[in-house]
């Protein structure tokens, strides 16, 4: 019988233990705000990355944005290209993923048509 406590008593520390709360390690942040590039080929547009991670910032464009859109990061610093000029009626936009370290973020580059002047957008629901 006294063995069996003793068994008991070790599954219940195994599992109290095992159920702890572990502190996760902090990993920092990264904020990057919307970019907007004119119609034009070749016009560029630069967007400081709001971050607290040292590790170089890694940049990919999403599949439809390619075509159009070049981008490339410098420190902190991420620039953008229109690679071709966008001669249709409406803007068009890509979304540009972004990784500094182990966090991952997206933000949006929108190309504005010829002779558009302004350009309205509006925060989703929750954005900051």
């Amino acid at each position: 019988m006294k063995n069996l406590s003793y068994l008991v008593l070790f599954f219940l520390s195994v599992i109290m233990f095992g159920c702890a709360e572990t502190e996760q390690p902090y990993v920092g942040y990264i904020v990057v705000e919307r970019v907007v590039v004119d119609a034009a080929a070749n016009s560029t547009a630069t967007v400081t990355a709001d971050t607290d991670i040292s590790s170089p910032i890694l940049l990919e464009v999403d599949e439809d944005g390619a075509e159009w859109c070049t981008v490339s990061a410098n420190g902190k610093e991420i620039t953008v290209t229109a690679t071709t000029a966008n001669t249709g009626e409406t803007s068009r936009t890509a979304t540009v993923y972004v990784k500094c370290g182990y966090r991952e973020t997206e933000f949006t580059v929108l190309q504005k048509y010829e002779g558009q002047t302004t350009v309205a957008y509006f925060k989703a629901y929750g954005e900051i």
